[in-house]
């Protein structure tokens, strides 16, 4: 249920840009990674813990039955019956426990929020950058479209001598520069796309999405940190660490706790415990040396929980230094924008303007196919653009710990 529910979130998280591939893939992943299931079990077996721990302040009932035959001078047969209840009134060391044990399941449920966070992250990632890719791509076949149809018109007569065999093959060279980067831009997609299989454990089939808007692409407010995935399961693990450093320490407080008891042994009067009754009273027991063994526990967790504290410091830094990363490309994809579209004009205007010179003979071919191929990158940075700063705003939000539609 906790799943479902994450998932329809997730997918208004992800907005309306991307195809419903994106959130097909996610969903395919919540159902199928086993770090999820192996996340939910760790969270049923805290929470099982909790409950035993909290048992140990409920009363308990023991029943012992016992018929015995003994060979001495006077052999004799002995029946035995008991019945023992106690109830532990007060015990720190077991109070500290129940807290412990409260703030593991704490820890193990945020520990499966982070986990499913993070398997989204690691999805949309490797789906932007196959997208990105898919960008380059297109940029590169429609370059490679452009040199093959300028290699065809030149060795078709477009003059001769060794000047015109050099630009032959200096074309058939960028050809080959073409051919080679779009075989590494593959080589790329399926990485990702394998990342992604293994992330689903199934085989898809991915397709280039329309580049996202800029508008609405805007850096959210900086998050209070403590409230985030990240910071809130690291905080669990040092108030678990706390609670069972206490309960080292509260061993020496010991057990208070009344009890009542019915006996009845029969041995016909020929064994010393012959008896019949009932006894209620009140018990208190208190260790008085372990040989150092609480100490020690309490100084292992002492240092365990400044190790935590250490790190919750460098996890925080890390956050901000990725959401400030975030938020520079946020804002300046809006004037990158700009003055890549200004570009990608101006390419287009110096592009007509040189086949206009070409038809009358003043420029050469080459020179028109330098003015295409800027063209050509100037729409491939635009839509690149617009991939970045999508992702940066994903990446703002995974920071934030949020997925709401």
């Amino acid at each position: 249920m906790f799943k479902r529910m994450i998932m329809l979130i997730v997918v208004g998280w992800l907005g309306q840009t991307q195809a419903a591939d994106l959130n097909a893939l996610i969903q395919r992943a919540a159902n199928a990674h086993p770090q999820l299931e192996a996340a939910e079990a760790a969270i049923e077996a805290a929470q099982a813990k909790r409950r035993e721990a909290e048992a140990a302040f409920k009363p308990e009932v023991r029943f012992q039955a016992e018929q015995s035959y003994a060979w001495m001078k006077t052999d004799f047969a002995r029946s035995s019956l008991l019945l023992r209840g106690d109830w532990t009134l007060w015990q720190p060391a077991k109070s500290a426990a129940v807290r412990a044990a409260g703030a593991q399941a704490q820890v193990a449920e945020q520990r499966r929020q982070l986990l499913l966070l993070q398997l989204e992250w690691e999805l949309v990632q490797a789906w932007s950058a196959w997208q990105q890719a898919a960008v380059r791509l297109d940029a590169l076949r429609r370059k490679e479209k452009v040199l093959a149809d300028l290699l065809g018109q030149m060795e078709q007569g477009y003059g001769a001598g060794r000047g015109m065999l050099s630009r032959v093959l200096v074309i058939k060279r960028r050809l080959a520069d073409n051919r080679a980067m779009q075989a590494t831009l593959k080589m790329q997609q399926a990485r990702q796309q394998a990342v992604i299989e293994a992330l689903t454990d199934e085989t898809v089939t991915l397709e280039p999405a329309d580049a996202p808007q800029l508008k609405g692409l805007r850096p959210l407010k900086q998050p209070d940190w403590r409230q985030t995935s990240f910071l809130r399961l690291i905080d669990a693990q040092i108030d678990a660490m706390q609670a069972q450093r206490q309960q080292a320490r509260d061993q020496y407080k010991g057990r208070l706790a009344v009890f009542a008891l019915g006996v009845r042994n029969d041995s016909g009067g020929r064994f010393y415990d012959d008896m019949e009754g009932v006894r209620v009273g009140v018990q208190y027991a208190v260790p008085l040396y372990t040989g150092g063994r609480l100490e020690a526990r309490a100084d292992s967790l002492r240092a365990d929980m400044r190790r935590l504290m250490q790190q919750r410091h460098a996890q925080l830094l890390k956050l901000k230094q990725a959401w400030q990363q975030a938020r520079a490309v946020l804002d300046q994809a809006g004037p990158r924008d700009q003055a890549l579209a200004e570009r990608q004009k101006a390419s287009e205007e110096d592009e007509e303007a040189r086949r206009l010179l070409l038809g009358s003979g003043q420029l050469s071919i080459q020179t028109v196919l330098e003015s295409a191929l800027a063209r050509i990158d100037a729409e491939q940075d635009r839509l690149l653009n617009r991939w970045q700063a999508w992702q940066a705003m994903q990446q703002q939000r995974y920071l934030r710990a949020e997925l709401k539609p």
